[in-house]
């Protein structure tokens, strides 16, 4: 048994130690992980939103778009807007300015002579991509989570910025995201959303952003855009949001959403990677 004397230093040592553990962490709560695919990711989401609003407020009945290879050192895209009612290029709404304002590309209207794809497509495109950077950046950590319970995110902003950040045991507070493109983060356990996760899908989703992805070492869910979000999304999230705020089992999960009605959302629940 150790004597009294030692106590105090041992104490000591334990607050130092804590203090050095906390001081490393601090160290890597920021990871900046930036890339030519998180400014084209940057780049489709804001192309999303705003032909998603031309085609409405204009009427259109489609929009053809030329996209550049994610490796171009400058992109430049061509949008074809098809069928309008009212003259789509009157009018370049906010997220179309974002391109040029965060130095993403450079936008050209009229007609599409090479290779093009219809708007709906870029959803799929951005979804493909989404996944690729979550798990490139974020399952490096998931053995680590699983051991420790200290758990890290993926925040893809719309600006083309991209940062991993960490948290305490068990626990990850987000940092307010005024422009958010998807938000990553990796469970300890299970990948099937908390009630907090839908609030964070909620947030995301409707405030622009295109989707949220939760990872474990082998399994992932997600919830993303696949086309405009109506207010039937919007409530069928709210619900599943509040259904989740009681222990739920899986089976009980996978049986109630299948009751909620989707129409802009695509919710993917534990799914092998």
């Amino acid at each position: 048994m150790p004597s009294r004397a030692l106590l105090p230093l041992n104490a000591e040592l334990r607050k130092i130690l804590s203090t050095l553990s906390l001081l490393v962490l601090r160290l890597r709560v920021e990871l900046d992980v930036t890339s030519s695919k998180t400014r084209f990711l940057a780049l489709l989401n804001n192309l999303i939103n705003g032909i998603e609003f031309l085609i409405s407020d204009c009427e259109c009945d489609n929009c053809l778009v030329a996209l550049p290879d994610v490796h171009d050192e400058h992109y430049i895209v061509e949008l074809e807007f098809v069928g309008c009612r009212y003259d789509a290029q009157a009018y370049l709404p906010r997220d179309l300015r974002y391109i040029e304002e965060f130095k993403l590309g450079t936008l050209s209207f009229g007609e599409v002579l090479g290779n093009s794809v219809e708007f709906r497509d870029l959803y799929s495109i951005a979804r493909k991509l989404i996944f690729e950077l979550a798990t490139e950046n974020l399952l490096r950590f998931s053995i680590e989570t699983q051991l420790t319970g200290y758990e890290y995110a993926l925040i893809c902003n719309r600006n083309g910025s991209a940062v991993i950040i960490s948290g305490e045991r068990n626990k990850l507070v987000f940092p307010k995201v005024p422009l958010p493109a998807f938000i990553a983060h990796i469970h300890r356990y299970t990948a099937l959303p908390s009630s907090k996760d839908l609030e964070q899908a909620l947030d995301v989703l409707s405030n622009g952003g295109l989707a949220i992805v939760i990872l474990t070492t082998s399994r992932y869910s997600m919830i993303s855009r696949i086309g405009p979000m109506t207010e039937e999304d919007y409530e069928s999230l709210c619900l599943f949001r509040d259904f989740m705020m009681s222990p739920r089992s899986p089976d009980e999960v996978f049986e109630y959403v299948k009751r909620l009605l989707f129409r802009g959302i695509r919710v993917e629940l534990d799914v092998s990677i």
